[in-house]
This record gives C-alpha cells, sequence and structure tokens, in this order.
C-alpha cells in the first residue's frame, strides 16, 4: 500500500459483537478485508507501545523537529518508503527490539479474537502487529 494517495476512509464499523458469530465475522471480514474491534486492546498498553514506537521514530528523524515526539508529528523533510531503504530497514529493526510491541500479540483478547476467526489461537510475527497498532492513541475513557 505504500505509496497509495487515500481520498476517502469509510468510519470502521466496531464488529466486537460479533465475537460470538464466528461465520459472520468470517463473512463480513471476507467481504470488507477488515474488521474493527473497539477495545480489544488495552488502551493503556497500546499507548505504551506508540510512545516507544514515537521515540524510536524521534531517534531516527522522523518527528517533526522541535516538536513533543509524543505528538507524533511527521517530520515533513523524511519521506522514507517501506521496503529496502536502510532508514527504513534501521527504523524497524529498532522498533523489533521493544519488548512491549511483541507482548500486543500475546494479548489475550487479540488471541481469542483470533481463535474465533481461524479456529485456533496463535502467536503471529511482529509484522502482523503493524495491521492491529494504529500509532493514533485510543481513548482512554
Amino acid at each position: 500500500m505504500a505509496m497509495v494517495e487515500i481520498t476517502h476512509l469509510e468510519p470502521l464499523v466496531d464488529r466486537t459483537d460479533l465475537l460470538n458469530q464466528p461465520e459472520e465475522l468470517r463473512r463480513i471480514g471476507e467481504e470488507s478485508g477488515c474488521l474493527f474491534f473497539a477495545g480489544l486492546l488495552s488502551p493503556s498498553k497500546v499507548n505504551n507501545v506508540r510512545t516507544q514506537i514515537l521515540s524510536v521514530c524521534d531517534k531516527h528523524g522522523w518527528i517533526k523537529e522541535g516538536s513533543d515526539y509524543t505528538e507524533g508529528v511527521a517530520n515533513p523533510e523524511v519521506l522514507v518508503v517501506e521496503g529496502k531503504d536502510p532508514r527504513w530497514m534501521a527504523l524497524y529493526n529498532d522498533i523489533l527490539k521493544i519488548r512491549d510491541f511483541h507482548d500486543l500479540a500475546l494479548d489475550e483478547n487479540l488471541n481469542h479474537a483470533f481463535e474465533v476467526l481461524f479456529g485456533e489461537s496463535e502467536y503471529l510475527p511482529p509484522c502482523f502487529s503493524k495491521l492491529v497498532l494504529i500509532l493514533d492513541a485510543p481513548s482512554s475513557g
């Protein structure tokens, strides 16, 4: 999806209520290609990982100079496309060193959702986490 211009995003529909209806959940997932579960992960866990990732981004110069890195304001001077760019690889390697990042994949609620969807819970590699971890801080209340 790198370098794809997104002109319109539909609001995400919370599918948490379907976690007890596996067939319906799978059908919607296959149709839309996306499932959203509000509050599935603890906001404090997600915010903790977000802060750690943004700290790594700041150390790599990806956060706007003079801003508070926890605000997540990108440095407009840096354009890095995911892939083999050495700057991306250096950042990603440092993110992979964050233990809490990996711990999200072991979350009981997340594993329950996988169990409902796939019939079993599995540990997924950290690269999957970027599909579930959105760096916009969730509401804590």
